[in-house]
Order: C-alpha cells, then sequence, then structure tokens
C-alpha cells in the first residue's frame, strides 16, 4: 500500500469518527465544555475549519495566518456546512497527492489532530448523555 493509500485510509476513518462523534448533538451541547479550558463543539468546527485553511494554504505554497480565521457564520447549520466543505477539499487534495510533505501535513493537520478533538466531543457526549454509546465512533 502506498503513503498516499495510507493516508486516504486514515483520513476515511478519521471522517466517519468525527461525523459520528457530532451526529446528534444538540444545540444547547454545541455551546458546552467538558472542562472549561476545552473548546466547545462549535469553536471545534470554527477551528477545524481553519486548520483545513491551512493546510490547503501549506499546499499552494502560501503561510497561512494563523488566529485570523473566522467563520462567515457561527449557526450550526452554517458552521457545519463551512467545515464539511473545507475538509472535503482538504481530504480530496491529500488523497490526490504524491507528495510526502502534503501527506504528513494531512495526517498531522487533519487525521492527528481530528482524533484529538473528537475525543473532546466524545467526552462531552458521556457526561451530558450517559446512554449515548461512545463505540459508535468506530466502524465495523
Amino acid at each position: 500500500m502506498s503513503s498516499r493509500d495510507i493516508v486516504a485510509k486514515t483520513l476515511g476513518h478519521t471522517t466517519f469518527r468525527i461525523n459520528k462523534a457530532f451526529e446528534g448533538l444538540s444545540e444547547e451541547e454545541m455551546d458546552m465544555r467538558p472542562t472549561p479550558q476545552a473548546k466547545t463543539p462549535r469553536e471545534i468546527l470554527e477551528h477545524l475549519s481553519e486548520c483545513y485553511t491551512a493546510y490547503l494554504a501549506m499546499c499552494e505554497g502560501r503561510e497561512h495566518e494563523w488566529g485570523n480565521f473566522q467563520a462567515p457564520e457561527r449557526s450550526t447549520f452554517a458552521l457545519k456546512q463551512l467545515w464539511t466543505d473545507l475538509r472535503e477539499k482538504a481530504v480530496a487534495k491529500a488523497a490526490n497527492s504524491d507528495d510526502e510533505k502534503h501527506l504528513q501535513n494531512a495526517l498531522d493537520y487533519i487525521a492527528l489532530h481530528d482524533e484529538y478533538h473528537v475525543g473532546q466531543i466524545c467526552l462531552l457526549r458521556m457526561q451530558c448523555e450517559p446512554e449515548w454509546d461512545p463505540y459508535s465512533i468506530y466502524q465495523d
């Protein structure tokens, strides 16, 4: 299996897990924090959108100015759409690249970083919804 195939497969698994973690979150939960230091799910969507924007900029040889990203709208629907669109572009860029630096950055800025935030969302879900199954984020 090539590096590109491994990255593409990893990104596919991460896509599934992050979508499952967000699936069914209530509006109230979108603005809750599992700890005072953690981001809310709403903030996570915006933050991940910035990470995908940074990844795409790197692939084009541009620098990303961290901290300047702001979603045009912060409603749950708008943020999920922005996040989905940017993530799809970033994943497609990685899945079609043979550049080892782009592939490594895809693992760092998309796969591994998304998984970190999946854990935060799962913790919040377990706190707010004791019946929620944290194993539901895994594919068979």
